[in-house]
């Protein structure tokens, strides 16, 4: 019996669903909103259109093209495997065949943070335990289906020069983060160098600053 009030309850928390996704944080974007954008298919054609921003997570396995703002019904569904890339508002995605966290596909969308000879992606997942269930009560149980965007744990993703993405959470990686990104930029001797020595300023917790200081010091070197 109990298990039947259980599917009950889902029912019911799934039918708020949306409801509880539209309440999030959205300081300049809202979401699940049409905003103009476009998709880079697989022949590096970039097509203009509107897409379904909808929020971190769902955006990194499907988006929906729509050829006006205005529009009920996408005339197009694109998967990661099906396009290059894709921007919906001020968010860029690119395909990238790579193990995320929480899922077992192939490819997905990471979001880019970073744009530069060592780009940076960002894998979202959320962790936090949402099912709690009493089975001595089962009308004590909880269900939520509602996160904040901020509130989401994060893989984060470098591509250097374009070449193979480095999962810079992975633990051998960041348990030798001295050796592991001073060998990564060993290019630029004075960053790396600063890495090695771990000096303040240049650990893990500074790895945003860490790429923005390479990719600043490439573009110079390179103009």
């Amino acid at each position: 019996m109990w298990q039947k009030s259980l599917v009950f309850i889902l029912l019911c928390c799934l039918s708020n669903l949306c409801v509880t996704y539209a309440q999030e944080d959205t300081t300049q974007i809202k979401l699940w909103t049409i905003y103009p954008g476009y998709v880079i298919t697989l022949d590096d054609d970039t097509v203009h259109g509107y897409l379904l921003l909808k929020n971190k997570i769902s955006n990194q396995e499907k988006v929906f093209f729509f050829d006006s703002e205005d529009a009920e019904e996408p005339i197009a569904k694109y998967k990661p495997k099906d396009i290059r890339a894709y921007k919906v508002a001020n968010r860029n995605y690119k395909t990238l065949k790579f193990s995320a966290e929480y899922t077992t596909a192939k490819y997905h969308f990471f979001l880019k943070e970073i744009d530069g000879p060592i780009s940076m992606y960002c894998w979202y997942y959320d962790d936090k335990e949402r099912v709690k269930i009493d089975e001595d009560d089962i009308w004590n149980s909880t269900i939520d289906f509602s996160f904040n965007e901020n509130e989401l744990s994060i893989q984060k993703i470098g591509v250097k020069f374009g070449g193979e993405p480095v999962d810079f959470g992975d633990l051998k990686f960041l348990l030798k983060f001295k050796k592991s990104m001073s060998e990564y930029v060993s290019d630029y001797s004075g960053l790396s160098q600063k890495i090695a020595n771990k000096q303040e300023g240049y650990k893990y917790i500074d790895l945003e600053k860490v790429i923005k200081e390479y990719n600043f010091w490439y573009q110079e070197k390179n103009k």
